[in-house]
């Protein structure tokens, strides 16, 4: 069950994507290229232009996924962490 709602956030947020978003492998390098070559890339702009959608948080310390239950917000739609270093 979890992966079929994974699978359709997956969905919902490609389908809200700008058609060219920023994206890019590497900081201080930016490109602008349809959807199906952007979401292969590690940087992306998830927001149209002059509409939010997503309020993408990045969080650089261990247990950020539950940094909004520490201070005690209301959950978010969806969390991830890294493997290597536990951010989120």
């Amino acid at each position: 069950m979890a992966n079929n709602h994974f699978d359709a956030l997956q969905l919902d947020l490609i389908e809200t994507l700008p058609h060219k978003p920023y994206c890019t492998d590497e900081l201080g390098v930016t490109y602008i290229r349809p959807k199906i070559t952007a979401i292969k890339k590690k940087y992306l702009q998830v927001n149209q232009p002059k509409l939010v959608t997503y309020l993408i948080f990045d969080i650089d310390r261990q247990g950020a996924v539950l940094a909004w239950y520490d201070c005690n917000l209301p959950p978010p739609h969806w969390s991830t962490k890294t493997p290597e270093n536990a951010h989120g």
